[in-house]
């Protein structure tokens, strides 16, 4: 990644968790560093984010001055979709008097009805990457999870596919990830329909293998390009984009397709510590405090389910 300009090391202790440029195009690069003692003076810094250590802790308390420098509205978003800035950790602040940062003007997260995911699915049914957008919206992958997928991970004969590993953009180049946490690590269950459009992405695989002959190249992807190449994740995104827009249904971003995903399941009424585990979400409450839209209606379910089972019979 990009070196972050105006960076200096502090004389003190002081955690920073996310540092980052601006791509030419203007969407925020960021990256981590974890204890690196690392701060920015100025933009294009993203923020300086605390995080609860006993020496860094008493840092901050002794310096009641410390604050966090959110510089634009576009680098506080980037903070706040990386979880670093958004005072999750409302305890670890209060002995520092400080005020935690949230910001309000994050991008909004959208989803699809099942009616509008049907819609979809049927008008990319004879598309080349309709295979991969089924996949995430059935599974919950994210992007990159879905386009590091090996046919090595997946097991239609038990109905399974294995998370291990993510394609990443980085500088314009794709490089290979782990998850984003431990837990990201998993195994998802598919069901009957998802495995007989991996069983026809497979065949239509060994299809696009016999034309490209020599020139195929042997990635063990699942989702590729036409010779067999790792696909591209902002190409991808791209792609998705356009077929949403030939639609004409509501306008999502492809990571709504995982929002759409877990939705529909907390709705169905599906125990939310399943849903993350399917997520790869590293607590159950990352699930919940990222879906409470979809909480109240479970609310009204179980009061009408509880007075039913007291009153039952009567």
């Amino acid at each position: 990644m990009k070196q972050s300009l105006g960076a200096k090391t502090l004389l003190y202790p002081t955690p920073v968790l996310v540092v980052g440029t601006y791509h030419a195009d203007g969407r925020p690069n960021v990256m981590t560093a974890a204890w690196g003692g690392i701060a920015c003076s100025k933009p294009p810094c993203v923020s300086v984010s605390l995080r609860a250590a006993t020496a860094t802790h008493g840092n901050i308390v002794a310096r009641k001055a410390f604050t966090i420098s959110l510089p634009s509205r576009k680098q506080a978003a980037a903070a706040d979709c990386f979880g670093l800035a958004s005072g999750r950790k409302l305890d670890k602040f209060a002995a520092t008097g400080l005020t935690p940062f949230r910001p309000s003007f994050t991008e909004e997260m959208k989803t699809w009805t099942r009616g509008n995911l049907k819609a979809f699915l049927e008008s990319v049914a004879d598309e080349r990457l309709s295979a991969l957008w089924y996949t995430i919206a059935f599974t919950g992958m994210r992007r990159g999870e879905a386009l590091g997928l090996r046919w090595s991970d997946v097991d239609l004969e038990n109905a399974r596919l294995a998370v291990r590993r993510a394609l990443i953009p980085i500088n314009r180049e794709v490089v290979v990830s782990e998850p984003k946490t431990a837990k990201g690590r998993r195994v998802i269950a598919i069901d009957p329909g998802t495995v007989e459009v991996l069983k026809a992405q497979a065949a239509r695989q060994l299809e696009e293998q016999g034309r490209w002959d020599e020139a195929w190249v042997d990635s063990g992807l699942v989702f590729t390009c036409e010779n067999g190449e790792a696909l591209d994740p902002e190409s991808v995104s791209r792609y998705f984009r356009q077929a949403v827009k030939k639609s004409l249904l509501p306008k999502i971003r492809l990571h709504d397709l995982r929002h759409t995903h877990a939705t529909m399941a907390l709705q169905a009424g599906i125990h939310p510590k399943v849903v993350s585990e399917r997520l790869g979400h590293a607590t159950i409450s990352i699930t919940l405090d990222t879906y409470s839209h979809a909480i109240p209606a479970m609310q009204e379910e179980a009061a009408a389910l509880i007075v039913g089972l007291v009153f039952a019979g009567e």
